[in-house]
């Protein structure tokens, strides 16, 4: 008789595990379908977003719901983090530079990607756990409570070499990648940076020559530290500058498939 209790008890407690599961991930579609576009909810003022660069490859984004409800965000593949006292012209110009739009002041404008990227932190240490009562990050999905913060980490490169690497003092904003620029690899290179897909030097090579123009030989020779003490340090090995090499190849051949009306695989 105990074991028939038992087991009647293990069968009711796998059953109310199951249902309880799918019941979240109900909730998780439901809330997914009704998400509200990340830069849409800043112009409404719902969200508060603070662009915070660390340095040239790290950037801290704090998301903050201004509301009194839960706000759910469909988070971009990629945006930029631009200066504040950025002004952007007209989209322009061929080659290299295809796209980048004319800013000026301040540090160098970087790219970032945003889905599958960062820890958040604060109200959501139940990442990757769906939208519980806790909020949290799910994919390209966010969930922020109301009137709570959400922190994430975000690995970043530059887009403007020849211009100051950003800086904590410096005053940033997020923008769309295309109201930076239309060039489609940086595009690609910035979303790939998000799920950590991607080495942040073989990025930060491949941006600077496609967007910058600046040649395979002349990345190789960059120092990134001079001294006379311990000589020269260079900004990428050749290992990095080969990858990158690689990787703008793939990227435009994907993208001319793409656009031959080909799909890739």
């Amino acid at each position: 008789m105990r074991i028939q209790k038992l087991c009647a008890f293990l069968v009711l407690v796998a059953f109310s595990y199951g249902a309880g599961l799918n019941d979240v991930d109900s909730a998780d579609a439901a809330e997914s379908d009704t998400a509200q576009d990340f830069f849409a909810a800043i112009d409404a003022r719902q969200l508060e977003a603070t662009f915070i660069p660390a340095d040239a490859a790290v950037a801290r984004v704090i998301l903050r719901n201004l509301t009194n409800h839960n706000l759910d965000l469909k988070l971009p593949a990629a945006i930029a983090g631009v200066p504040v006292l950025a002004q952007f012209g007209n989209q322009q110009g061929q080659g290299a530079g295809q796209g980048q739009a004319q800013a000026g002041g301040g540090g160098q404008s970087v790219g970032a990607g945003m889905q599958g990227q960062g820890q958040g932190q604060g109200i959501g240490q139940g990442i990757g756990q769906g939208f519980g009562p806790q909020g949290g990050q799910v994919g390209g999905f966010m969930r922020i409570p109301p009137g709570k913060t959400m922190r994430m980490k975000l690995a970043t490169v530059c887009l403007q070499h020849g211009k100051p690497e950003p800086n904590p003092r410096m005053q940033y904003r997020i923008v769309p990648i295309a109201d930076f620029t239309n060039n489609a690899i940086i595009e690609r290179l910035c979303t790939m940076l998000g799920p950590d897909d991607l080495n942040q030097s073989v990025a930060q090579a491949a941006a600077w020559h496609v967007i910058d123009g600046m040649s395979w030989e002349s990345l190789a020779q960059k120092n990134q530290f001079e001294s006379k003490y311990v000589g020269q340090i260079k900004f990428f090995t050749s290992g990095e500058i080969e990858q990158a090499k690689k990787l703008v190849t793939r990227l435009n051949d994907s993208l001319t498939l793409v656009s031959s009306g080909y799909e890739t695989r």
